[in-house]
């Protein structure tokens, strides 16, 4: 009911509930109701008393963590994380949680504590993965290559491994000339989440401003970048590329 707007008829659902189901699916059904209404400060309470009922419950983690971000910010969402892992140190889903929580501008920190989770399950191949990865966007490219080689040895019938091993051959292909399209198209097309495409296609714009280019790359480029940025995003990127090549017949078509 709450799914469907029908907030009213929800209330009513979840407070007959009450006493008459387990503690814990009452408190999680009550955070998702209070989160539908805006009512962020209550899903929160009954998102820490669901955590009391169950501590090693990661999705209770995660959705404390999510509200925390939306009524506190980012740092409070990490800071809370941080505390989790430290009172349990060995709970693998929980140290995954607060690694992806790490985003952009946080490598070092990122790196860190893969490092770290590295030492506690050693070969794991997400952790290899990951390690890989996050190497790559600190411009740790032949580190992150060997992460990505023991990952697909660790577990080589995940694509996720070859996954990792593909973006950063990917990247060297795209660094050494970023006209060649074909790896930008290949790149793109194993990025999953809007995020991952913005991630990459920031990449790519790197390599547009810092290279001597042909224009080809940048056409592809904004072909790609269209779906993933705003209008305005965009165009600011488009003038960046047209401040250091305005001599590109490319480059002006893609700002008009």
């Amino acid at each position: 009911a709450g799914r469907a707007g029908r907030l009213d008829e929800a209330r009513e659902l979840i407070d007959a509930a009450k006493g008459r189901s387990q503690p814990l699916i009452w408190l999680l059904a009550a955070a998702d109701l209070a989160r539908w209404e805006n009512r962020l400060t209550d899903a929160l309470r009954y998102a820490r008393e669901a955590a009391d009922t169950d501590p090693l419950g990661i999705g209770v983690h995660r959705l404390i963590s999510e509200l925390l971000a939306d009524v506190h910010g980012e740092a409070a969402s990490e800071r809370y994380l941080r505390d989790a892992v430290a009172r349990l140190p060995h709970h693998y889903a929980l140290r995954c949680l607060l690694i992806q929580a790490l985003g952009d501008g946080k490598e070092e920190a990122a790196i860190t504590e893969v490092r770290t989770f590295l030492e506690l399950f050693p070969r794991d191949a997400w952790g290899l993965r990951e390690l890989a990865l996050r190497l790559a966007d600190a411009r740790q490219y032949e580190e992150a290559m060997r992460s990505a080689k023991e990952a697909v040895v660790a577990e080589p019938n995940a694509p996720a491994s070859h996954y990792a091993l593909g973006i950063e051959s990917f990247h060297r292909a795209l660094r050494r000339s970023v006209d060649f399209t074909y790896a930008m198209t290949e790149l793109l097309a194993l990025c999953v989440t809007r995020d991952e495409r913005r991630a990459e296609l920031q990449f790519v714009h790197e390599q547009l401003v810092r290279q001597v280019i042909s224009g080809e790359g940048l056409l592809a480029f904004h072909g790609h970048a269209r779906w993933a940025f705003t209008p305005g995003e965009l165009l600011e990127m488009l003038k960046e590329a047209h401040r250091a090549r305005s001599d590109l017949w490319q480059v002006w078509t893609a700002v008009v």
